[in-house]
């Protein structure tokens, strides 16, 4: 494969396939991968080897001629760097590791019908997790639009903040997303951090949803813009970036 070998176990049945001119136009069937190293997805993606490994689950999938008529996945991914998956945002930087829990994703006629996905961060192990101010305040106000509490001033907080827990839960519903909490009171709060051995907690779920509509438009017409040439390109200049 352009992004070199991949490590892990695959199980695939496919059920119906057209192929024209060594394209896969339709694709039903079924898969899993059990057990996959990210790191030379990583490669693929971002340009550098990533942390972790992943299992996926694909109980259901029918492409046709570039529509997704139906696709049902779960998985889990484990072990990640939170550092390594922020450097291209370029927004700031964590410390920790970080698993990504996909309890439901289920897409129908190009329409996410459905998704329930939870994304956990730990501290490292022996030693306090840290987010950087300037990423805390970059998700509040610009992710999230969140008002920061008043009791906590934000010249109050270092460069480098201590947190305690630092968990989201995404809901989609009808291409509808909606950004929760996953521990704290009532079980909504996404960050809490520690400000002098004192816990707040700083950033809520919020009942605003998002229109993933316009994203999703987006980038099927890029998707669609792309030949396989230009794709396999992409992927040979990602994997030869020397590592």
């Amino acid at each position: 494969m352009p992004i070199g070998p991949l490590e892990g176990v695959v199980g695939v049945t496919v059920y119906g396939a057209r192929v024209a001119d060594s394209t896969v136009t339709d694709l039903r069937g079924e898969g899993r991968i059990r057990d996959l190293i990210l790191s030379p997805i990583g490669r693929m993606i971002i340009g550098e080897p990533l942390d972790g490994r992943a299992t996926l689950e694909v109980d259901d999938v029918d492409i046709s001629m570039g529509t997704i008529h139906r696709l049902r996945v779960s998985g889990l991914a484990t072990d990640l760097s939170i550092e390594q998956c922020l450097k291209p945002w370029g927004r700031g930087a964590a410390t920790g590791r970080m698993s990504i829990r996909i309890n439901n994703l289920n897409i129908v006629e190009d329409t996410i019908q459905s998704a329930d996905i939870v994304v956990s961060v730990t501290p490292p192990t022996g030693s306090a997790g840290t987010i950087d101010r300037a990423l805390v305040l970059s998700l509040a106000q610009s992710a999230l639009n969140f008002s920061w509490p008043s009791m906590l001033p934000l010249d109050m907080l270092p460069e480098s903040i201590e947190y305690r827990e630092f968990g989201v839960r995404l809901l989609v519903q009808d291409n509808q997303l909606q950004v929760l909490g996953t521990h704290g009171r009532g079980g909504n709060t996404i960050l809490t951090i520690s400000v002098g051995g004192v816990p707040f907690e700083v950033l809520k779920g919020q009942p605003r949803r998002y229109d993933l509509e316009p994203w999703i438009r987006d980038l099927r017409e890029r998707l669609k813009g792309m030949n396989e040439e230009e794709v396999r390109d992409w992927l040979q200049s990602r994997s030869g970036a020397g590592f």
